[in-house]
């Protein structure tokens, strides 16, 4: 182990650093809900020698059973990683920790989990073996979290919340419960086909005051996107109107939709969609340089598309009905 040597009157003095990674397992026998609470952890520290203490940002942590864990908010704590495998018995509150220092696999059984993650997302697997459990994911105001590692799969439905960011970037999800934006931004990190936000066959709900960004990739053609009261943008394509959702889109509320960089709702190459209204209106801004393109799409339901904005709009191939 590293150390500094010093002499003191003749003899050699060896001072370990503070930040030696030690171990430290969760208990559950002191006060659950407070993780400050040393009676809560089994800590052994590089010797194998059992410690009294908390985690740190220099901790391997890991719970024997994901049941056992239950913490309110306001009391994170750091740690190097974490360890967890199990099935939840109830619904929880993991956004005492990290959620982004998560290893291992965590079946919700059917139930929900609430987590908050600050940085990009490690290397866990995260189920629902039963079904109707939700990861609902809180990103803070003003921070990106990248997902690249985590595999969602089963019944599972992720949910967006918090204020920041969430990029999709994982390819290959296959949860087929769907995805729900409730607060700050969801942005694809890859190709909608890549199966970046789960199952091909799934939804994608933008509620009131959160954002889906296409992120300059193309939508998922056999996925739906339901605005209800939602945006959905594209911030970082440098194409004109390509980039978008090639599928089904569906307005539950009056909702907004943003070219910054160009965008689109259309069809696949040869197949067909629907832009159902349902009453309500869709408010269009666009960037004066580029273009938003309703293409090869059936527009149904009798409500108003509202340009407010700069650059074009453009109804191409398809069937108006509103």
């Amino acid at each position: 182990l590293p150390a500094t040597l010093s002499v003191e009157n003749g003899m050699l003095i060896a001072t370990l650093p503070p930040d030696i990674p030690y171990t430290a397992e969760w208990t559950g026998n002191g006060d659950r809900t407070n993780l400050a609470d040393p009676a809560n952890w089994a800590c052994t520290n590089p010797y194998g020698e059992e410690i009294t203490g908390v985690p740190n940002a220099f901790t391997d942590v890991s719970f024997a059973s994901a049941a056992d864990f239950n913490c309110p908010v306001g009391t994170p704590f750091g740690c190097r990683s974490i360890t967890m495998s199990g099935s939840l018995a109830s619904d929880r509150d993991w956004r005492g920790i990290d959620f982004s220092a998560v290893n291992g696999t965590i079946d919700l059984a059917g139930h929900d989990l609430q987590a908050f993650a600050a940085k990009d997302l490690t290397a866990a697997i995260v189920t629902d073996s039963v079904g109707g459990g939700t990861l609902a994911l809180e990103v803070p105001a003003s921070v990106v979290v990248e997902n690249a590692n985590v595999t969602l799969t089963g019944g599972l439905k992720l949910a967006k919340v918090g204020e920041g960011v969430f990029v999709a970037a994982k390819k290959n999800q296959s949860y087929t419960g769907g995805t729900e934006v409730l607060a700050g931004t969801f942005m694809c990190g890859g190709k909608g086909s890549e199966g970046v936000y789960g199952a091909a066959d799934g939804t994608l709900t933008v509620g009131p005051g959160a954002a889906f960004d296409c992120g300059g990739y193309n939508g998922h053609a056999a996925a739906k996107l339901v605005l209800a009261g939602g945006e959905v943008v594209n911030s970082k394509s440098a194409s004109s109107s390509n980039d978008g959702w090639f599928a089904d889109v569906t307005l539950t509320a009056d909702s907004f939709a943003r070219a910054d960089k160009g965008l689109a709702f259309r069809a696949a190459s040869g197949g067909s969609a629907t832009l159902e209204m349902n009453g309500h209106k869709l408010t269009i801004d666009v960037d004066p340089d580029y273009t938003f393109g309703l293409y090869d799409l059936t527009v149904t339901g009798g409500g108003t598309i509202y340009g407010r904005s700069g650059g074009f709009i453009q109804l191409v191939r398809g069937t108006a009905e509103t």
